[in-house]
């Protein structure tokens, strides 16, 4: 099969773009979009392997409080904040500012973490 480019001016009178079309001297294939070979889509764990190192952020959601500004600017080192959990709700954990899953805060040596106590059916969102 010979491709050729082929250049002309556009027919619109005040254009000034010049086109650039493929002009091609035989058919094109007909796809099929029918049944996929299985042989022929990368397994699961092949995808993985694709991106399976990509780092994404996750993040725990412990809670959130309304406040006024008045309140704000009076906010000293001292000041507690009520938020809108209780001490046993689970905290909510988000991918991409959507939830995934949630789960309990636990220790880690010196640092917070969450026990993951429920995923989230997330089939019908986009993460």
């Amino acid at each position: 099969m010979t491709k050729q480019l082929e250049a002309r001016q556009s027919a619109t009178p005040n254009a000034t773009a010049l086109e650039t079309t493929l002009v091609h001297d035989a058919p094109l294939p007909v796809l099929d979009h029918g049944a996929v070979d299985p042989a022929s889509t990368p397994s699961r764990s092949n995808a993985l392997d694709l991106v399976g190192d990509v780092e994404v952020r996750l993040e725990a959601r412990l809670g959130a409080a309304l406040t006024s500004i008045e309140r704000l600017m009076n906010f000293a080192p001292g000041t507690v904040v009520e938020l809108d959990r209780h001490l046993e709700d689970a905290v909510e954990i988000t991918l991409n500012s959507r939830p995934i899953a949630r789960g309990t805060i636990v220790a880690v040596g010196e640092n917070f973490g969450v026990r993951i106590s429920e995923i989230l059916d997330t089939t019908h969102g986009d993460i």
